[in-house]
């Protein structure tokens, strides 16, 4: 998929990933009971960190902020926000 927008220099736009919710079998949803685990997904990265592009990463808590791109939201963070990269 083609995002229309381009990252600054030291910057990339992530999609979060949230868990999946727990139901019980006979499908109520639970609350989730846990703290995020602060992954998302690199959709587009700055010039230069193309390679971020697709992989999956832990960020910190405080990281990013909200963007929403074509009707998506998103999380504009800078590049030193990332704790790491889920292999």
């Amino acid at each position: 998929m083609s995002i229309p927008f381009k990252p600054m220099p030291g910057r990339i736009l992530v999609q979060s990933i949230v868990s999946k919710e727990e139901k019980t079998n006979s499908g109520i949803i639970l609350a989730a009971t846990d703290a995020p685990d602060n992954k998302a997904k690199v959709v587009k990265a700055s010039e230069g960190s193309e390679s971020l592009e697709g992989k999956v990463i832990s960020y910190r808590d405080e990281a990013g902020r909200p963007v929403r791109v074509q009707g998506r939201d998103y999380l504009l963070m800078y590049e030193p926000d990332i704790d790491g990269i889920y292999e």
